[in-house]
């Protein structure tokens, strides 16, 4: 992969537009199909019983999980219960709550054996910590899934094959152009893809006009992206003409400041939604503020300190079970994250359906030395070997400090690496030292922040 993007590089704009089409022409084939629009028409016909659904889906995961994987195979002979005995009502009695780091430590593991490559393909996680995690999606799990976005963009008044803009990680503008155009164009995906890291307000202007030639029907961006350009249209009183009928971000906390300086600007709602590459959890604004949580998606647990479910309206720790991934199933996963449950939930229901806020995602943003703001650093690490846990601190506009509790893996290369790799992001004027603790210190929601500035 990385010697294809050294090539993509060296590629002109219109060239670049090409290679990014074929390669969602690629998407395209893995996410939609038969079974992208079976799952669609099943959740809007809305004739099945969500709950049902649910424990029969938990049902045939927790059959592959005892039956083909190695972890939860251990579990059978430890257990009175049979497979049958187990459903909705009793499976966290089971299984106990499963760690990020005890799944990163034996990933095979987790792997099903009944799943041929031809059937699946690898994800990555963002990598919050560092350590991004590799997670084996059978190519049927990830067309449902796609499935239920739709579904949500549906709920919204828009739909993924309408024409769209997104502002996120992916480096498709070199970090060294100096001069727009700072976006690209998918055909096959119908989208105009825009560099997150080239936003400042000297080229804030360029992204409005290209914006308006596209004319894009809604946005898909990182909370911080979009809220620079919205800031910049509300600071300038700007008139433009876009016409969105909706914003969706997602991959950030969106906070509540974001939210009404983003729909003053593009005069449209927002619209937060909560996912991740392990298909344990999906979480999306309805039209009240509230997240939904899909039955048929996951089983959500929102647990205090002691693993004890949180009251109503209260925070906790997030813990999922998928319900789409047999291809590595994770049950009862603690995913990292902290959010808020809203008061009301469903009557006799014991699990979570309803969110008021995701709340562990407060990363900080890297300002650069001439002013443009850099947040979700987290792609830099993928691929990197020996990093146990990694922190972006920034001490200056001039000065990154990386913080890294490394293995036995890790090498001077390994640094030169991951030197080149930010400066690839933040320009090359940044300064980067690199510091090894034992330890990384935690906030006192038990996370630290991956990227934290002391600005």
């Amino acid at each position: 992969m990385t010697e294809l993007f050294s090539v993509y590089r060296k590629l002109p704009p219109k060239l670049q537009d090409l290679a990014l089409s074929t390669y969602g022409l690629l998407l395209r084939r893995l996410r939609y199909g038969k079974v992208f629009h079976q799952t669609l028409a099943s959740l809007e016909a809305g004739k099945l019983n969500p709950l049902l659904d649910q424990s029969e889906r938990l049902s045939e995961m927790v059959a592959v999980a005892l039956q083909q994987t190695e972890h939860y195979g251990k579990l059978r002979g430890s257990q009175s219960l049979t497979e049958s005995e187990i459903g909705v009502s009793n499976f966290t009695g089971f299984f106990p709550v499963l760690e990020k780091s005890t799944v990163k430590r034996s990933l095979s593991a987790f792997h099903s054996k009944g799943f041929g490559k031809n059937s699946t393909t690898t994800l990555s996680t963002s990598g919050t910590t560092g350590n991004p995690l590799n997670v084996l999606a059978s190519k049927q799990a990830i067309r449902q899934n796609y499935a239920f976005f739709n579904l949500f963009l549906r709920s919204i008044g828009v739909d993924e094959f309408q024409r769209s803009a997104t502002f996120a990680g992916r480096l498709i503008v070199p970090a060294g152009n100096k001069a727009p155009p700072y976006w690209r164009k998918n055909y096959a995906m119908n989208t105009l893809l825009c560099s997150s890291y080239h936003l400042s307000t000297e080229t804030i202007p360029f992204y409005i006009k290209a914006l308006e030639e596209w004319q894009p029907v809604f946005i898909d961006s990182y909370p911080s992206a979009i809220y620079e350009i919205a800031s910049f249209i509300n600071a300038k009183n700007i008139e433009h003409g876009i016409r969105l009928k909706a914003v969706v971000t997602s991959s950030e906390t969106l906070g509540d400041h974001q939210r009404t300086a983003i729909e003053k600007a593009f005069k449209c709602p927002v619209f937060d939604q909560y996912g991740c590459a392990e298909m344990a959890v999906m979480a999306y604004q309805q039209k009240d503020g509230r997240y939904f949580i899909p039955p048929q998606y996951s089983i959500v647990e929102v647990l205090d300190d002691n693993d004890r479910p949180v009251k109503p309206g209260e925070s906790g720790h997030l813990v999922c079970t998928g319900l789409l991934n047999k291809a590595m199933p994770l049950i009862r996963y603690r995913i990292g994250d902290i959010v808020k449950t809203s008061e009301a939930q469903l009557e006799g229901y014991p699990y979570i359906l309803f969110l008021d806020s995701i709340e562990g995602r407060n990363d900080d943003v890297v300002i650069t030395s001439n002013g443009s703001r850099v947040g979700r650093l987290g792609p830099v690490f993928k691929g990197v070997q020996g990093i146990c846990e990694a922190q972006i601190v920034q001490k200056t506009r001039t000065l990154l400090q990386v913080n890294l509790v490394i293995s036995s893996d890790y090498s001077e290369t390994t640094e030169n690496q991951l030197r080149k790799a930010l400066e690839e992001h933040v320009g090359a004027s940044m300064q980067i030292s690199f510091k090894y603790p034992d330890k990384i210190i935690r906030e006192k929601n038990g996370k630290f922040k991956f990227v934290k500035s002391e600005l």
